[in-house]
């Protein structure tokens, strides 16, 4: 998530237009904090409705992942069983409680790549959505043309990678993927708070942060400056209109202007993906969905 790049907008600058939809100025009008929840409740649910609504380009990573999670040191002994990546080849425990180091001549360990199911843990890379079609590769897509699409199909905890008959097996897969959409928050940050980690406040500037550790008393979000402590979240500057516009619509109170409200909403958004298909020329796309 920190890893994506994209223009956005501030938690504020929604607030303060779904506001104005409704006839509020936000300059000479204070809203309740319930009110501000409120908003920002409608404004998160129309933005991943919006994240979800395609494999937008600008908000998908590339990224070489393992099917098993690397042996450490700190998490031996390893049952009977256990199977993880090490030194670029993936080893089963061969005894119950290895604590030694994978490879080749440890017999405490087996090579298992001809046996392992490839499997991509979505839980492990925080995967929303991969495309099963166009999503896994050998190499990276990004920079190389000689990168092969590598078939998978979707299982309970994510997705297994198919080998290919004729081809070497490759340990390290590269896929691309679209992580969770962010959440924002009108809770104002309060210098007085500590913050366990994945806390969402919304700073003096307008933004909203995530803490990504836990954080003490009096380290203020605006002004850290350390994404690694403090990680802004904002939404996605192209879903600005359709998040405005929906989330203002569902504040109305006549069911007749709510449903206006949401048409042309729905309109808006509609626009935006059809102008993402033309843009790729792919009128379809073959995916799988995994919802929090």
């Amino acid at each position: 998530m920190n890893d994506l790049i994209f223009e956005g907008v501030s938690t504020r600058r929604l607030l303060d237009q779904i506001a104005r939809l409704r006839g509020w100025d936000p300059s000479t009008y204070a809203p309740r904090q319930e009110e501000l929840d409120r908003m920002c409740q409608l404004a998160n649910h129309m933005m991943e409705r919006a994240w979800r609504k395609a494999m937008w380009p600008q908000l998908t990573l590339t990224r070489s992942v393992t099917y098993r999670p690397s042996w450490t040191e700190a998490g031996a002994p390893y049952p009977l069983g256990s199977q993880v990546f090490w030194d670029g080849h993936y080893y089963e425990a061969a005894v119950d409680g290895a604590a030694t180091t994978p490879g080749p001549k440890n017999p405490d360990w087996s090579n298992c790549e001809c046996v392992m199911t490839c499997g991509i843990s979505y839980e492990r890379y925080g995967i929303e959505e991969i495309d099963l079609v166009r999503g896994v590769y050998t190499l990276n897509p990004d920079t190389r043309a000689d990168a092969r699409p590598l078939p998978a199909f979707r299982v309970a905890f994510g997705a297994v990678v198919q080998r290919v008959p004729g081809r070497p097996f490759v340990a390290m897969p590269w896929i691309r993927f679209r992580p969770y959409a962010p959440r924002l928050s009108a809770v104002p940050w309060a210098n007085n708070v500590a913050y366990p980690k994945g806390s969402l406040v919304m700073g003096s500037d307008g933004d909203t942060y995530e803490a990504w550790v836990d954080i003490e008393a009096g380290v203020n979000p605006a002004t850290a400056n350390d994404p690694a402590v403090w990680a802004p979240r904002r939404c996605p500057r192209m879903f600005e209109d359709y998040v405005v516009e929906a989330a203002a619509a569902e504040l109305q109170t006549d069911d007749n202007a709510r449903g206006r409200g949401l048409a042309s909403a729905d309109k808006t958004l509609s626009e935006l993906y059809n102008n993402l298909v033309r843009q790729i020329n792919q009128p379809g796309r073959a995916m799988t969905r995994v919802f929090r």
